[in-house]
């Protein structure tokens, strides 16, 4: 009897060098490693699996997720390759990244343009696109900036792993709060865990195969 992850495997690879607009296995990473960086919140949790499962089934590149205190861990892990992947938010990085004030400016797309520029100026790491959703944190003193959620990518990664940016900028708008906040309450409510919410989500959008059973 066929194996099932072997089944599935098949077929996602036939469906991927076949569907105009997605990305082949045969241009992208298998057989590589990449580590996310998280910390241990619920909707940390959620995103990074959701970038790991797309990742993964995606691409075929080796996904392992790293525990993060908090975001200046994280920075300081991103910078030493220790990770590659790292969510972040709009007005963490402003604030408490860069050590810059708003200066009166809470308009979201210029935080976002403004955090993506000095990030990749000062420490050659790349703001994919946000999410679509605002997250809460209490790092930052200035609880009027914008907190939109975006993957921050090391810019030698995007270069070894040319298919990744594209891949990953499909998330792109699709997680309002309200979603967000359906898929944390899957996980501390109706206890789901956070792959398979991550997973279902995905298979909702058509662009991944879920990993695990179950409906969301």
């Amino acid at each position: 009897m066929l194996n099932y992850k072997k089944f599935a495997a098949l077929v996602l690879a036939v469906l991927l060098l076949g569907t105009p607009g997605l990305v082949p296995l045969t241009e992208a990473c298998v057989g590589r490693k990449l580590t996310i960086g998280y910390r241990n919140v619920t909707e940390q949790a959620i995103l990074s699996e959701l970038l790991g499962i797309l990742i993964e089934e995606r691409t075929g590149t080796k996904i392992v997720f790293k525990e993060m205190e908090d975001s200046q861990e994280a920075h300081r892990a991103l910078e030493a390759n220790e990770i590659q992947i790292f969510v972040e938010y709009t007005g963490v990085g402003l604030q408490e990244i860069l050590g810059e004030e708003s200066n009166g400016e809470h308009d979201p797309k210029k935080i976002y343009r403004r955090v993506k520029k000095a990030y990749s100026k000062n420490f050659n790491l790349i703001w994919l696109k946000t999410f679509g959703f605002t997250g809460k944190s209490d790092e930052i003193k200035d609880k009027s900036l914008p907190l939109y959620a975006a993957p921050v990518v090391r810019k030698d990664t995007l270069e070894k792993f040319p298919a990744l940016a594209r891949l990953i900028n499909k998330l792109k708008g699709k997680i309002d709060n309200n979603t967000m906040g359906r898929m944390i309450a899957k996980v501390e409510q109706e206890g789901k865990n956070p792959k398979e919410v991550a997973g279902n989500f995905l298979v909702k959008l058509g662009i991944a195969f879920s990993l695990t059973p179950g409906q969301a």
